[in-house]
């Protein structure tokens, strides 16, 4: 009995000392040197002498520190994640190999290395030459199409001065190790030793594949200088930044007016873009136009929509509105386009650019005037003026405000100027001075012309009258005296005589007045 049970333990130290046969080599140490990849894997498997027929687990034994994280390790292809985009420096890690039959063995110590920040090439990283203070943000839970304002602060030149600072701000995915969308900050700085600037950069949440329902996501900065050699040195931050995906989120993405100016009575074409970026498909999607003033409220026909990584997940939407004859002048800035979705119990709205309301151009109407005159005949013997007295029959309801003036065909009278008139309907006596010429005797016409002043509107009118003058204009002449009938101041030859022979009898009869009453005295 002893010597089965010395046989059975002689068998058992064979069998256990075949166990460590297995060979594990020296696995090397890991750095990242690079931009990308951010993740490095190894595959230790290639490190073993594998015995035949024998299958091996994989297990970490011991780690120096958290800041690499360590995936994937039951497979023997250990994936290594730095946990924070910015760090650089190094852990040490030990991996435990078991084999199915000959037991376990420790791996040497590895050294997993980041010499570098993610956007940083080893040649360019100068984290002595340049620093980062902060990255600032709202923290809030950010949706598609939000706007982000970030600031970074304190961007210091460190040692000696920087030129042609630049930064660019990287919206990446952690989870599915994709960056998703890159921005730059136009305008670039020299920063002189010691000094700090503040940068900042506005910037909406793309509406991107790579963003899920609830992903992981952060902002890499990447901030980049010349140093006095001309070599460039850069450095990088980043902070996590909260963006979520909603089930059900329908948005109106561009509402556009042609035109956008018009007058009452024109027909407008409002368009609008709608696009499901919500993770379910909708259906019975409608979309509202309303504007107050203009009393437009405009409902489409229902649609369906594809979830946001499909291609039909955008619809075209197009209403004509008529502008009211009675709309105001004026800038309108309130026409919204609602969309509905999610049965309805939700709606997103985007207004339009402003729809410009111009004054109308109305068509003038029929001009309502007749016009005559009470007498056609103007006699020239009486001079040059005269006046014209014209009839114009209205047949307009209301007053009209209106300039009349006449202009002869034919120079035989001076044109009279427009005169304003107000016209009542029926009859109204319009007299107008009138100044003529060296006209002769006979026929002469005139064009009467009527036009609107003020809010008036009517087509111009126009008349042609006739005009019988009677006679010539005569005038006052003087000529030389050649006899006693000819016209002398106005006064006949005879008439002349005997004034003068009164004024000689009259000096005769006061010489004798005087010869008689002042005479030579006694």
């Amino acid at each position: 009995m002893k010597r089965l049970f010395l046989g059975i333990l002689v068998m058992f130290l064979v069998l256990v000392s075949g166990v460590n046969a297995f060979t594990l080599n020296n696995v090397p140490d890991q750095t990242w040197n690079e931009k990308y990849p951010w993740e490095l894997s190894a595959n230790l498997s290639t490190f073993i002498v594998l015995p035949a027929g024998e299958t091996f687990t994989y297990s970490v034994k011991s780690q120096t520190g958290t800041d690499i994280v360590i995936s994937n390790v039951n497979t023997g292809l250990p994936t290594f994640t730095v946990a924070d985009e910015d760090w650089t420096g190094s852990n040490d890690v030990v991996f435990t190999i078991t084999g199915s039959v000959s037991g376990s063995k420790d791996t040497n110590v590895i050294k997993l290395t980041r010499n570098v920040p993610a956007y940083c090439s080893l040649e360019d990283y100068g984290a002595t030459k340049i620093a980062i203070g902060d990255i600032d943000f709202d923290d809030e839970t950010y949706k598609i199409g939000d706007t982000v304002t970030v600031t970074i602060e304190d961007v210091e030149a460190l040692n000696e001065d920087l030129e042609d600072v630049e930064t660019k701000v990287y919206l990446y995915n952690v989870g599915q190790k994709v960056e998703v969308m890159d921005w730059n900050i136009d305008e670039n700085f020299d920063i002189n030793d010691g000094d700090k600037e503040d940068f900042e950069l506005e910037f909406k949440i793309p509406n991107s594949e790579d963003i899920g329902k609830s992903d992981i996501y952060r902002l890499v900065v990447y901030v980049t200088g010349d140093i006095e050699s001309g070599d460039q040195r850069c450095v990088q931050g980043s902070e996590d930044i909260e963006i979520e995906r909603e089930t059900h989120d329908v948005i109106v993405s561009d509402v556009t007016l042609s035109p956008s100016i018009a007058k009452a009575g024109e027909t407008v074409q409002v368009t609008v873009k709608v696009e499901n970026i919500g993770t379910k498909d909708e259906t019975d999607v409608y979309v509202k136009l309303k504007e107050d003033l203009l009393k437009i409220d405009l409902e489409s026909s229902k649609f369906d929509l594809d979830n946001y990584k499909d291609s039909d997940n955008t619809n075209t939407v197009r209403f004509t509105i008529t502008i009211p004859e009675d709309a105001k002048i004026q800038d309108y800035q309130d026409l919204e386009a609602i969309v509905y979705f999610d049965d309805g119990d939700e709606t997103n709205g985007k207004f339009a650019t402003t729809l410009k309301v111009e004054s109308s151009v109305i068509a003038p109407k029929k001009a309502p005037f007749e016009i005559t005159t009470a007498d056609t005949k103007i006699d020239a013997t009486k001079g040059k003026s005269a006046s014209i007295q014209l009839i114009i029959t209205s047949n307009d309801a209301n007053d009209v405000d209106a300039t009349v003036e006449l202009s002869t065909i034919g120079n035989w009278a001076d044109a009279i100027a427009p005169q304003s008139v107000s016209l009542h309907n029926g009859e109204n006596n319009i007299y107008l001075p009138l100044t003529l010429k060296d006209v002769t005797a006979g026929m002469h016409t005139a064009t009467v012309t009527i036009k609107p002043v003020g809010q008036s509107n009517f087509d111009v009118k126009q008349s042609t009258l006739s005009f019988e003058v009677i006679g010539e204009v005569k005038e006052a002449t003087t000529t030389p005296v050649t006899g006693l009938t000819t016209a002398v101041g106005g006064f006949k030859g005879s008439s002349l005589f005997w004034i003068i022979g009164d004024v000689v009898l009259v000096i005769i009869a006061l010489f004798f007045i005087k010869a008689i009453f002042f005479g030579k005295k006694d």
